[in-house]
């Protein structure tokens, strides 16, 4: 996935995560799914691209999801993400990427 970052890119998650260039961002992919649990997907729904200058502008919905055992899924944790792409000899990267997440996580709520 870091592949589709700029070597120059920044991303951030929420107010604590702050990273910059793609071995900061391949670190934190890297520690963040291992042992993962098996059948999670991270599901992104695009809202709307609008260009700016030689970039775009996108928003999208993105959701963490697990299987609910019955043959659904059950949502663990949803971000709103602004990202600014460009385009590349081969399709498009990341410039800087911005994931917001909304709300207490589902997950959290249950337990409490």
């Amino acid at each position: 996935m870091t592949a589709l970052y700029a070597p120059d890119a920044t991303s951030s998650i929420g107010g604590a995560i702050r990273l910059k260039g793609r071995p900061e961002i391949l670190a934190h992919f890297t520690k963040s799914f291992a042992g993962l649990p098996e059948g999670m997907t991270h599901r992104t729904v695009v809202k709307r691209i609008e260009p700016l200058g030689e970039m775009f502008a996108v928003d999208s919905a993105v959701s963490i999801e697990m299987p609910d055992g019955a043959q659904g899924r059950r949502v663990l944790r949803e971000f709103f993400t602004f990202a600014l792409v460009r385009p590349v000899a081969d399709g498009w990267e990341f410039v800087a990427v911005r994931a917001t997440p909304l709300g207490v996580s589902p997950a959290s709520r249950d337990k409490g």
